[in-house]
């Protein structure tokens, strides 16, 4: 695919077009201005010195869940930054229970084959889903991770409530009535500009990176202290 150099013809002349040019024009307002997108910034680094030209990692399984749980995340950063807040729960939670998959299936290989042979037939199918209900993956967390089991249920309840799944509390954050003489309009926001939402966003997709750094480093802890990326993760809990 050709990439052009500037906008197409017509680019920006219907309403969807328009509509991504304010999503990245936001980008650059919260990258200009937003001291918090530089905690982001570190956590990305995190993520890539971890996953930069992997060699041989051992265990070499939940290695990829690594992957998928960065790429969501920085799908999320790049709608909180856009002023996307509530769709960016989606991605939040995705991300979130990416890494802690990912810790699931490296404590016990009947897990993992129960993972990897999914799609096989009706029973494996059925074996999964018993596996790896939401209540199983985060009691397990609890019971060998401590302090992060908590921290994991905390995260996820909250990227449910603002908007992971359609409810009331995500709805009203995007809400904005405004009344006059003639009417009363009730508008819902599709981008969010600078405010304490935008900072309550940055700092929950904050915290969902650093927990699943956290959890992973729990599955490579070697390869975590050997990048420096331990040392790393513990000056990002202070700032959090």
């Amino acid at each position: 695919m050709t990439i052009p150099s500037a906008p197409p013809p017509n680019w920006g002349n219907d309403k969807l077009t328009a509509f991504l040019d304010d999503y990245r024009t936001n980008q650059y307002a919260t990258y200009a201005n937003k001291e918090e997108f530089k905690t982001l910034r570190k956590i990305d680094d995190c993520f890539f010195r971890i996953l930069d030209k992997p060699i041989n990692p051992r265990p070499w399984f939940p290695f990829q869940f690594i992957h998928r749980s960065h790429s969501a995340f920085r799908a999320a950063c790049g709608m909180i930054m856009a002023g996307q807040l509530q769709e960016s729960n989606a991605m939040l939670r995705l991300s979130l229970e990416t890494a802690a998959y990912g810790y699931y299936v490296s404590t016990d290989q009947l897990i993992a084959e129960a993972w990897l042979q999914r799609h096989d037939g009706l029973d494996q199918l059925k074996d999964f889903k018993r596996k790896f209900q939401h209540v199983t993956v985060r009691e397990l967390i609890k019971a060998n991770a401590g302090k992060l089991g908590q921290i994991f249920e905390e995260l996820y309840e909250r990227t449910i409530d603002y908007g992971a799944h359609p409810n009331e509390r995500g709805f009203s954050m995007n809400s904005k009535i405004e009344e006059n003489a003639d009417a009363v309009n009730f508008l819902q926001i599709y981008l969010h500009g600078d405010g304490l939402l935008m900072d309550f966003a940055i700092k929950s997709c904050a915290q969902v990176g650093v927990w699943n750094l956290s959890i992973f480093q729990l599955v490579y802890p070697e390869k975590f202290q050997l990048l420096g990326v331990k040392v790393w993760l513990e000056e990002l809990r202070k700032r959090l």
